[in-house]
């Protein structure tokens, strides 16, 4: 099977899931918090979850399971770095605290350069040798007046030389 090519950087923002299972971990948890990307390849419930833990530690919830699906093969195999940070906890008065977030995913740097270097490949491929630009009748004419009044010039100025030299000898 052919390698799958990572999805380029973006940013997205979500809710967490399964928020409700993880209250007390919330309590502490402010905007602009980076939250840790955990791999949960042994879970019961999907082999493809992505927990979310908080800086402390301490798990929070889960990427949805539609948006994990789509990126756990690219992080596993190291082409892709996911970072997720704290957009809002909503409901601080309520009894269920949720957690807004902004998904950034972007190729690791291996990978980066690796898209860059096919895509510099595939620009060179695909772009085609200009022909010289020929030169319009006027052009071409003053250019042959110009090499003929150079050599003109060069043999009158030799022509030059020699009588010269003839001069000096015959004196």
């Amino acid at each position: 099977m052919a390698r799958q090519r990572p999805p380029k950087s973006r940013s997205y923002i979500t809710k967490v899931a399964r928020v409700r299972d993880h209250q007390p971990a919330l309590v502490r948890l402010r905007s602009g918090d980076y939250l840790k990307v955990v791999r949960e390849p042994s879970n019961q419930h999907d082999g493809r979850a992505i927990r979310l833990d908080s800086p402390r530690g301490k798990p929070i919830g889960y990427l949805a399971a539609d948006q994990a699906a789509k990126y756990t093969d690219h992080i596993d195999e190291g082409r892709l770095v996911c970072v997720v940070r704290v957009l809002r906890v909503t409901g601080r008065n309520q009894p269920t605290q949720g957690v807004n977030v902004t998904v950034g995913l972007a190729p690791t740097t291996a990978e980066a350069r690796a898209l860059a270097a096919e895509k510099a490949r595939r620009a060179r491929a695909t772009h085609r040798k200009q022909p010289p630009k020929r030169k319009g009748p006027a052009r071409e004419r003053v250019a042959q007046a110009t090499t003929t009044v150079l050599f003109l010039a060069i043999s009158l100025v030799l022509i030059l030389i020699l009588i010269a030299a003839l001069l000096i000898s015959a004196s």
